[in-house]
């Protein structure tokens, strides 16, 4: 991440974030974990502007890749940022966001409590997963 970024880029970001992107608690496959998954905070933005994704990456760190569309779609490219970076870049960002204000805060509070390494108890087990899936219900369309 760059040491310092304007209140305006902030702001910008915010949009972005609002509009084209995505911010999930999601679940990949683990042998290490006594539940066999990980739960793991993403943020991702897809555009087919790769000026857009390659500002993101600059400013924010994170990955970039170039995805082939479907069909007629046409190709576009993806950002992301995952887990620790996933959060310090919400921290960030949250007090710039409108419409996804809702899913940063749960995701927020997700990622400060998360701890890993450790065995967890089965209410710190039921607390994420409550927050997984109240994540879902914030990302269904039309809600």
């Amino acid at each position: 991440m760059r040491k310092r970024i304007s209140v305006n880029d902030l702001s910008y970001t915010g949009g972005i974030i609002d509009g084209e992107g995505s911010i999930c608690i999601r679940k990949s496959k683990s042998q290490k974990t006594q539940r066999g998954y990980l739960l793991e905070l993403d943020v991702k933005v897809s555009n087919t502007n790769e000026w857009l994704i390659r500002w993101l990456h600059f400013s924010y760190g994170g990955s970039v890749c170039k995805r082939m569309g479907k069909g007629n779609e046409r190709d576009y490219w993806q950002w992301a940022v995952q887990t620790n970076q996933a959060l310090k870049f919400l921290q960030l960002i949250a007090p710039y966001l409108k419409i996804k204000k809702p899913q940063a805060e749960l995701a927020i509070i997700f990622g400060v409590k998360r701890r890993v390494g450790k065995k967890k108890t089965e209410t710190e087990i039921a607390i994420e997963e409550a927050q997984r899936i109240t994540m879902l219900s914030y990302n269904r369309r039309g809600k």
